[in-house]
Order: structure tokens, then sequence, then C-alpha cells
């Protein structure tokens, strides 16, 4: 990902062991965890904002294809039919 291997991390880690002094452990995989957590918070935010927006476009999608494919009812077809008679009735 970084273009770090096994080896560069293992040798950052020994020297990360070297500099920090042995009483600052506890607090140093404190700070390591907690932003690891905020980092996994982070993103499962985004991931849930993205499938948010895929549910958003994919109603607006639905919303134009029942538009394409509109099929009027019974009572659609009715009025059409009456709208029909009354011009032929004008018509004559």
């Amino acid at each position: 990902m970084f273009g770090l291997g096994i080896g560069e991390l293992f040798i950052c880690i020994i020297a990360l062991i070297i500099m920090v002094k042995p009483q600052d452990y506890p607090q140093l995989i404190r700070k390591i965890a907690k932003g690891y957590h905020e980092l996994l918070d982070f993103k499962n935010t985004v991931i849930r904002e993205m499938n948010m927006l895929d549910i958003d476009t994919d109603k607006n999608r639905v919303k134009d294809e029942k538009m394409l494919y509109y099929k009027p009812n019974k009572t659609d077809l009715n009025q059409e039919n009456k709208d029909d008679e009354n011009i032929k009735s004008n018509s004559k």
C-alpha cells in the first residue's frame, strides 16, 4: 500500500521500541489503538454515506424508469375514452 514490506515495518517497530521509554508503552499503545478506531469509524461513515447516495440514486432511477414504462390504470383509460367520444361527437 505505501511501498513498505514486512522487513521495513519490522525495522520501524524495532526503532520505535528503542526510541520510546518502556514506561510510555501503554500510553503509546492507547494512542495507536484510538487512532486506529477513529480511522475505522471514518471508513465506516464514508461507506455508509456512499451507500446512502447509491440508494438515493437508485430511487431516482426507479422513479424515472416508472415514468418511462407508465401504464395507465382503468380510470385513466375510461377518462381517455370519454374524451375521445367527446371529440368525435363535437366533430360531427
